[in-house]
């Protein structure tokens, strides 16, 4: 099963495949729910969790036949990017500047704000992607940094400040220490970032660019390890005429990249690969 939020609209609803996407099916949401649904997570067949852009969660254990808003209370959340489910660990990126990582670790019934900071400032995260109930990455919407937990959110520290314009507008970490990150790069100067940290260790940071995506603004990255990944990206402004509107690149070594052929010319923003948890 496959379940697809729809940001870029306010309707409330979620578009639902169960024969590989030959065929979709719209979700209606409870009544009330009135904004875009922002992110969505995929547990099984039957589960998935969902946050809309103005913060109300939810929760479908029947395949979407039913979807329920699940409370946070005296946990505010006013504007949603990403998500990520490690059941029964569930954690929401409030990018609002005085947001934080919003995390359950009960499956839903409690919540708690976790506040990521850059030089003493509170940063609002971006981004948020776990490699297990204790070891989870996040982005910042204003240092262009990566940020890292190893304690399951009882603390968070920056890992690296790459730089540049825009926003890391999404990551993926296949480790503790092994992330990347695809930067929007103020519309028309994007990069893919790939960053080596071991706890304790020395910070290594490789600007991996794609020379595909120049004139491109990547958003969204998908990865297996430190060497294999899928970056897409959709044009940037102005837009070149003579190039498609989307491009989508891949890597097995961490260096050099290759231009998949793609299914249609549209614009590429988020990519999900078999094999890789993002």
């Amino acid at each position: 099963a496959a379940f697809v939020g729809n940001p870029g609209v306010t309707f409330p609803y979620v578009l639902h495949t169960t024969d590989g996407g030959a065929t979709w099916f719209t979700q209606t949401l409870p009544a009330g729910v009135t904004g875009g649904v922002k992110s969505i997570k995929g547990v099984s067949r039957t589960e998935a969790w969902a946050a809309t852009l103005d913060g109300v969660i939810l929760h479908t254990t029947d395949g979407g036949a039913t979807w329920t808003s699940i409370p946070h209370p005296g946990v505010a959340i006013t504007q949603v990017n990403r998500m990520d489910v490690i059941l029964p660990h569930i954690w929401i990126a409030d990018a609002d500047t005085k947001g934080a990582i919003i995390h359950s670790l009960d499956g839903g019934a409690t919540w708690r704000r976790e506040v990521i900071t850059d030089a003493g400032a509170t940063e609002g995260p971006l981004t948020v992607h776990a490699v297990s109930p204790d070891v989870v990455w996040a982005s910042g919407t204003k240092s262009l940094s990566f940020f890292r937990t190893v304690n399951g959110g009882a603390s968070w520290e920056k890992v690296v400040t790459v730089g540049g314009f825009d926003h890391l507008d999404d990551i993926c970490a296949s480790t503790v220490a092994d992330v990347w990150g695809a930067q929007n790069g103020d519309g028309v100067n994007g990069r893919i970032h790939r960053v080596a940290a071991p706890v304790g260790g020395t910070v290594e940071h490789l600007v991996a660019t794609a020379p595909a995506v120049q004139g491109y603004t990547p958003g969204g990255a998908s990865c297996v390890d430190s060497r294999t990944a899928w970056v897409v990206a959709p044009k940037g402004f102005p837009p070149d005429p003579a190039k498609p509107r989307g491009v989508i690149v891949f890597t097995s070594d961490g260096e050099t990249w290759t231009q998949a052929t793609a299914p249609a010319d549209i614009r590429y923003w988020k990519i999900s690969m078999v094999g890789a948890r993002r």
